[in-house]
């Protein structure tokens, strides 16, 4: 009996890729999926933030409140039904006054989200209900963590420099992250670059962050990308076709 070894092979890559996409699709937002890239802290506010996988149909709550404290405001962002690519990133303009998002659509649903000049963060999270953070994804503070007006990040499972990014006690209005946004190999091997503030430009002349955000917005809104690296998969189907073929080529030898 014959083996179509080829159609085999292709239906098993087809398989394999199907599951991990559904699996992804049917996953919840986790730790890395999303980062800061850029803050204003000065007129009605501005922030960034870059996906760092595909994110289709996702609710997301960014506050200013402290973790365990309800004291500031909460917006919800609707991603929206199209895909959002991994290596893009939204832009959130006049957060303090209902906000807009470049893509999807933002809500103030509890009022007060006002971040303050002299120091203060943000939490990026998912939740089925607002007031109680299922996930902390990412979170920002212009001063230190683990002050009254920028909250501690033990109860977060966040970990500053590595899931999270402050820039100590200056108080900066405005920052944007100039990492590296090309050349690496997976969308996850940024979020330790941009969580790191020696990968970041900031100001902390009062009144000048919308000023520093609005001219760097073309560095803001830059893609990440990935360098293109073979699938898996696709050395253990040359490898199998190159045992076939020496196989194929010794047995002409013995009939020749």
């Amino acid at each position: 009996m014959k083996l179509n070894v080829t159609k085999s092979i292709g239906a098993w890559i087809l398989a394999v890729s199907i599951a991990t996409a559904v699996n992804r699709a049917d996953a919840a937002l986790v730790v890395g999926d999303i980062g800061v890239v850029g803050f204003n802290v000065d007129g009605l506010d501005d922030f960034a933030l870059v996906a760092l996988t595909d994110i289709t149909n996702e609710i997301v709550f960014i506050t200013d409140s402290a973790p365990g404290t309800s004291t500031e405001g909460v917006l919800q962002w609707d991603t929206g039904l199209a895909t959002i690519p991994a290596g893009t990133v939204i832009v959130f303009n006049d957060a303090s006054d209902g906000g807009t998002s470049s893509i999807g659509t933002l809500f103030e649903i509890d009022n007060g989200f006002n971040l303050a000049q002299g120091g203060d963060a943000f939490y990026v999270y998912s939740a089925s209900d607002f007031t109680m953070p299922d996930t902390y994804l990412t979170a920002a503070s212009s001063d230190d963590f683990g002050q009254t007006s920028t909250g501690d990040l033990a109860a977060t499972g966040l970990v500053k420099g590595v899931s999270a990014i402050e820039f100590g006690t200056a108080s900066e209005d405005g920052g944007i992250y100039i990492g590296p946004r090309s050349g690496l190999t997976s969308f996850s091997e940024y979020f330790p670059l941009i969580n790191d503030p020696m990968n970041w430009d900031t100001t902390t002349a009062t009144g000048d962050g919308e000023v520093f955000f609005d001219a760097n917005i073309a560095t803001i809104t830059t893609s990440f990308t990935v360098a293109a690296v073979p699938e898996p998969g696709s050395f253990a189907v040359l490898g199998f076709a190159g045992c076939c073929m020496l196989t194929r080529r010794k047995k002409r030898r013995v009939f020749a």
